[in-house]
């Protein structure tokens, strides 16, 4: 049996989502994927990849990753990425990933909601 790399795995992730290619991100996820965020939570790979997409317009660019640790099964990914409104800047992430198998099956986000949440009261 074939042993998958986590790191591998979260880095796919990483990349599918800077090059906002969604099918290919989503075969990475578990289809009960459980996701949470400041802003939102998801038990579904579909639910997540649609939420991205809607709101893909909020940021531009790609993911500018920073860091990758990983202890076993977890991967631990830092990363910054550009919000359209320039008066909020780069938003730095903090995203935790349990994978399972080939596919991760946990993602805890997390990030200064302030200016995102400020640049939307203002739409």
């Amino acid at each position: 049996m074939t042993s998958v790399d986590p790191r591998h795995v979260v880095e796919n992730y990483l990349n599918w989502r800077s090059a906002r290619e969604y099918e290919k991100l989503q075969k990475v996820l578990s289809d009960d994927v459980e996701y949470e965020s400041p802003l939102s939570s998801y038990t579904s790979s579909e639910d997540l990849v649609s939420d991205m997409i809607e709101n893909s317009d909020e940021f531009e660019g790609g993911l500018n990753v920073k860091k990758v640790f990983v202890d076993g099964d977890d991967v631990c990914a830092i990363y910054q990425q550009k919000c359209s409104d320039p008066s909020v800047g780069d938003v730095t992430f903090t995203e935790w990933y349990k994978v399972s198998g080939d596919r991760i099956a946990m993602i805890r986000s997390t990030f200064d909601t302030r200016p995102l949440v400020e640049s939307r009261s203002q739409i």
